[in-house]
């Protein structure tokens, strides 16, 4: 390639990295887990995925005050109701105090004559309306002057109050000091609902920080405890454990990496140049989701890096194998063949994502074959072109002759390793029933714990079983 086609080459390779963190600035990133559920044409699982992302048991908060003493808890209990009812986070909190939010209020005002089980066309005839405007008077006279007199005109047989007074009815509920609370009268009870998605995961942790400075403006130096499940929780811990551990184990495996290549290469520049394919292409791989999708989804930038990691090896044989005597170029002329057979095999595995129904592997997909092949591009054009021509990769390094001889000795451990799958075989044949976990919640990152408190808490609110799911279907609502 001549000067002007390496300078071309860096050119476009600028403009296109400008061109994809122009279009990264610009992108959305989701936490919603519901790109990880399938896209499905069967209703059942449609509706089943609906409520999975939407429902309102995905948007429960239960909440548990302990410790303390009853007063202590019914008075934090309706602090924190308080505070919470007026953050636009929440679409309901319930204590049991009987209060209707405005929204509510409105909802059922203007669907009265929907909702109301006593509406019946004998009930606007004359003698029922006599009735009505009767029992009005009699309300009237109780007291209530101020919640009727502005609704008797246009609700004169009294729907409101009735379906209120439905709703308000206590069952099973215990109700003491005038709070919500569990059965033995150990905790004071809360049940939150969130407006935002279940698998909104950013919009349910601030959610639950609100609960909890709720909970430290009322509940200091009383003794009072504040238990909280859910699985707006369940998500936020599942994604802060999954943080913690990519974290650790990538800022592992990146010394680890880091410091073998800077003792084979011992240059800075040189390792900095060896990152360069697979930068480029997580950047090109990012911008193709998000021009494709609109968004890009947490989950595929932590898989899609990692997937896409083997492009640090595309450098890698470029750099190793060059030296005075083969120069940059024509070690890549060398290795071309095997390079390319290599980067579309791997192109060709992860092109199965693509026909997933699961959004969140169609991502993946994209990001990985658009990155790999951006990657593979940069070697072969524009790395080159940063190299001099006389470039030597590698030096001596002290480890790498042991290394050689223990390989070289490697050999001798046939027969040991022949017992070992020999062994290894027979024991799988031996506990075939027993070796094999088929329950998916064993794959669970919740721990025991919180799925008993959990239990617990939704035994005492008396929260929806969200096990099971029963679907209706009729021509008409």
């Amino acid at each position: 390639m001549s000067r002007a086609g390496r300078a071309a080459a860096i050119l476009v390779w600028l403009i296109g990295l400008a061109a994809a963190i122009g279009v990264i600035f610009h992108t959305q990133f989701s936490t919603d887990m519901s790109a990880f559920l399938p896209r499905s044409a069967d209703p059942a699982q449609q509706v089943l995925v609906e409520q999975l992302r939407n429902g309102v048991a995905s948007r429960l908060i239960l909440i548990g005050l302990e410790g303390g003493t009853p007063e202590q808890r019914a008075e934090i209990s309706r602090s924190m109701t308080g505070m919470l009812k007026g953050l636009d986070d929440f679409a309901s909190v319930d204590n049991g105090d009987g209060g209707v939010g405005t929204a509510d209020r409105d909802y059922i005002w203007r669907n009265r004559y929907l909702l109301s089980p006593a509406v019946t066309p004998e009930a606007f005839l004359q003698d029922g309306l006599t009735r009505a405007l009767g029992n009005d008077l009699n309300l009237l006279a109780s007291g209530l002057e101020p919640l009727l007199k502005d609704s008797i005109g246009s609700d004169p047989t009294g729907e409101t109050v009735r379906i209120v007074k439905t709703l308000a009815a206590q069952g099973d509920r215990h109700i003491r000091n005038g709070v919500w609370v569990s059965a033995d009268g150990a905790h004071a009870l809360i049940l939150a609902q969130t407006r935002a998605i279940g698998f909104d995961i950013d919009a349910q942790e601030q959610a639950l920080n609100q609960i909890r400075r709720a909970f430290t403006a009322g509940g200091h130096d009383t003794g009072v405890q504040m238990l909280v499940s859910g699985p707006g929780l369940f998500g936020v811990k599942t994604r802060d454990a999954m943080k913690h551990d990519v974290t650790l184990y990538s800022a592992i495996a990146m010394a680890t990496i880091v410091t073998l290549l800077l003792l084979a290469y011992r240059s800075p520049l040189v390792l900095l140049l060896t990152l360069v394919p697979v930068a480029s292409g997580a950047l090109a791989g990012l911008a193709a989701v998000s021009l494709w999708f609109g968004f890009v989804h947490g989950i595929t930038i932590g898989f899609g890096v990692t997937l896409i990691g083997e492009a640090v090896d595309y450098a890698i044989y470029l750099l190793t194998q060059s030296s005075p005597q083969s120069p940059p170029r024509a070690t890549l002329q060398r290795i071309w063949p095997t390079l390319r057979l290599g980067v579309l095999v791997s192109i060709c595995g992860f092109a199965a994502m693509l026909f997933s129904s699961f959004t969140g592997f169609v991502q993946l997909g994209i990001f990985t074959i658009v990155g790999l092949a951006a990657a593979v591009t940069v070697t072969r054009f524009v790395l080159p072109s940063l190299l001099s021509a006389g470039f030597a990769g590698t030096r001596d390094t002290g480890f790498a002759p042991a290394l050689l001889r223990i390989v070289w000795a490697a050999g001798r451990l046939r027969p040991y390793l022949l017992v070992v799958l020999v062994a290894a075989v027979v024991l799988i044949g031996v506990r075939r029933n027993d070796l094999w976990e088929d329950e998916l919640s064993s794959m669970s990152p919740i721990s025991a714990a919180d799925q008993q408190l959990d239990r617990s808490l939704r035994h005492d609110i008396g929260a929806p079983d969200v096990r099971q799911l029963i679907v209706a279907t009729a021509p008409d609502d």
